[in-house]
């Protein structure tokens, strides 16, 4: 890299041509004032109507790079962990660097956010701003200390970026951790429980009144249709990810060249460019599902209009008994970040669900993405938010919607019906005993559920009207029944079509309590259709030592391939630090590893703002590993954590993952199941012993 690398004779002679250049420079760059002017957004959010005239993104793409041309790109870097712990925006900056810019190509970038950074020129107690040129980074600006998840510091980075480097064309890219619809952009480590909200991005780019030809996010889950509505007011084009990134996200070398070498070259070719370079980059050796795509944003309106259209037919089929359809439809969607951010993709939701209107839909979208590269299966390019896993936020979620302007009444109105059947299910649903609760008999007092009586959007008459016959387990189903020599869970077909998730939980009898070794998703059906409930005393190990596992989510590639993976629970003790840290070992397996691989490791939160793991950090050669799990008493109570075996010392060579016997033990084997309506049941534990 040539960051900072320069000889003493290239010193001097640079310093001659900075002297030469004092002379002839113009004015100082401009100072912005702080008064901003106002970018009205023109819509009709009441029909869900386009909101700017046909083809006017076309005809201002056309417009802004006629003649040579030349580009802005204003790169908005929060370093956060992904810095501070992993250097991965350092990474990024050497890409850049190392670009070919040219001299109709300027490239600012603003920094902050991070309590350390990995590369010495930028401040860990400071935000920059920075323009690259001939391969390095020049300071320009500091702005002291101020959250860079506050709308106003990223219309002011804005401002101050396109007055004092103007172009023809500009083009915007968001560098940090991303939490789709519900949760928005960014993590500042100086201004922790915070982020850059979807109608917060909106206000800044509305007070900068700038218009970007793109507007990328290199982070997570961003790929969203209320984001791509959200920012069509604002640009032409929007690249962003359904899936989570790796931490290093973007490839910038090659397609920061491609732009220095022809600064007017057409939006979809360098979009393209932005594209491959990510998915099948050198970075991308690193992270198996990558997804990006080159969203039009003048289609956006359209495709929202077709959704709501699709979504008022949805609720009329909801009315008409549907929902069963529906909501398997949407538990069996692909979904993205785990499943844990409400977000599955459009296209594969709508040939899930089999409604009138979904060729429609399908056809809306296709105009609307350009351009997408992915090696995910069921993946289109663009996801939506659609309320599932956590109602409770629903209500949060229709004030967010609103904001943006994503406040049609039959779009909405479905939702609102959807989850109140949802919740209706909830309520319906009989509680069976955890797996604690039947080894010792002492049944634990459960919560309340939560009252949703007094939300905008509840509606109890749904459930009564429409959830007559609605099909859900109670306890007295979940028994054990013997079959031969095997030990069966027998439901109905109409009960089975209901459970969208099926985990072994095992736990080991040490003589004074049981120890927690977690779940897998293995199980097997015999040929009438019944579960099977065993065990073969096999159990995830690393490096030939058995540990705690967790499953997490399998599912298919894009290329026919499968993937499965998890994560241990472990206190890692690094090499270079006095303190350790709780984290989440990745354990994968796909197609081709079949034997498994350990990815890297993601830490657990201690302010519990749950993140999308953008970046898995590699463990490193000295790291010490001390894995731990759960441990109940006799009497059912939890008694703590414990360290589980012996430590492990990474070496240089891969960490083993292998399925190990786990030892002449008596276990107590139960299976987990969750079905459509979010409840969740265990089987009768039985007694398994060591043959």
């Amino acid at each position: 890299m040539k960051l900072m690398k320069k000889a003493f004779i290239a010193t001097l002679v640079i310093l001659g041509i900075l002297f030469i250049l004092l002379l002839i420079w113009p004015e100082d760059e401009k100072e912005y004032d702080g008064d901003y002017q106002t970018h009205e957004k023109e819509k009709d959010d009441e029909e869900g109507e386009d909101r700017t005239e046909e083809g006017s993104h076309e005809e201002h793409t056309q417009e802004a790079i006629s003649g040579d041309g030349t580009a802005t790109i204003l790169i908005y870097m929060i370093g956060s962990d992904l810095e501070s712990d992993g250097g991965c925006a350092t990474q990024d900056l050497y890409e850049i660097c190392d670009a070919d810019l040219g001299s109709g190509v300027n490239v600012i970038v603003q920094t902050g956010g991070a309590y350390y950074w990995q590369n010495p020129q930028i401040s860990g107690d400071s935000v920059q701003r920075f323009a690259v040129q001939d391969g390095e980074l020049f300071l320009k600006k500091d702005v002291g200390l101020v959250s860079m998840v506050e709308p106003e510091t990223v219309r002011d980075f804005l401002v101050w970026g396109t007055q004092n480097y103007p172009a023809d064309r500009y083009g915007l890219i968001f560098w940090n951790h991303g939490g789709g619809t519900i949760l928005g952009f960014g993590a500042d480590e100086h201004f922790p429980d915070d982020m850059l909200s979807l109608d917060e991005i909106a206000d800044a780019l509305d007070g900068a009144d700038v218009h970007m030809e793109f507007v990328g996010f290199d982070a997570c889950l961003m790929g969203t249709i209320e984001t791509a509505y959200m920012l069509e007011p604002y640009a032409d084009y929007m690249i962003a990810s359904e899936e989570t990134e790796p931490g290093t996200g973007w490839y910038y070398t090659d397609w920061l060249t491609a732009l220095g070498r022809n600064p007017s070259m057409d939006m979809e070719r360098l979009g393209k460019q932005i594209i491959d370079d990510f998915v099948d980059g050198p970075d991308s050796f690193f992270w198996d599902d990558t997804t990006l795509a080159l969203v039009d944003l003048s289609q956006i309106p359209a495709l929202y209009s077709t959704l709501c259209t699709y979504m008022a037919e949805s609720r009329e089929c909801l009315s008409q008994n549907a929902y069963r359809q529906i909501m398997y439809a949407r538990s069996d969607a692909k979904s993205y970040g785990e499943g844990e951010y409400e977000q599955i993709d459009i296209v594969d939701y709508v040939e899930e669900a089999g409604i009138d209107g979904g060729d429609a839909v399908k056809k809306a979208l296709d105009k609307a993405v350009v351009y997408f590269n992915s090696n995910i299966s069921h993946s289109s390019g663009l996801a939506m938010y659609y309320p599932y896993d956590y109602p409770e936020y629903y209500e949060d979620m229709l004030v967010l919607m609103n904001e943006i302007g994503f406040s049609d009444g039959n779009y909405q109105g479905f939702f609102n019906d959807f989850v109140s059947l949802l919740v209706y299910g909830q309520y319906c649903g009989r509680r069976s005993l955890s797996p604690m609760e039947q080894l010792t008999g002492y049944e634990e007092e459960t919560s309340e559920s939560i009252d949703y009586g007094d939300t905008s959007w509840y509606d109890a008459e749904i459930g009564e009207q429409i959830g007559d016959g609605l099909v859900t387990l109670d306890t007295g189903e979940l028994y054990i029944a013997e079959k031969g020599d095997d030990f069966v869970l027998q439901l109905t077909d109409e009960q089975w079509d209901t459970i969208t998730v099926i985990e072994q939980q095992v736990f080991v009898d040490d003589g004074e309590g049981y120890i927690d070794l977690g779940s897998d998703n293995v199980y097997e059906f015999d040929d009438d259709g019944d579960l099977i409930i065993d065990f073969d005393y096999l159990w995830v190990a690393l490096d030939g030592m058995i540990v705690p596992f967790y499953a997490v989510e399998e599912g298919d590639r894009a290329d026919g391939g499968w993937y499965s993976y998890g994560y241990v629970p472990a206190e890692l003790h690094r090499k270079d630090t006095e303190e350790p840290i709780d984290v989440e070992v990745m354990v994968y397996w796909d197609s081709e590893h079949e034997d498994g691989y350990v990815a890297g490791y993601r830490p657990v939160s201690e302010d519990g703002l749950n993140l999308p793991a953008k970046n898995y950090p590699a463990l490193q050669a000295g790291d010490v590993l001390y894995f731990y799990c759960d441990y109940y008493t006799y009497d059912g109570a939890y008694d703590a954590s414990y360290y589980l075996g012996d430590p492990l010392t990474v070496t240089e060579a891969d960490i083993q993952v292998s399925y190990e016997d786990i030892g002449e033990v008596t276990t107590n084997v139960c299976y987990y199941l969750m079905d459509m309506y979010q409840n969740e049941y265990w089987t009768e534990t039985i007694e398994i012993y060591f043959e």
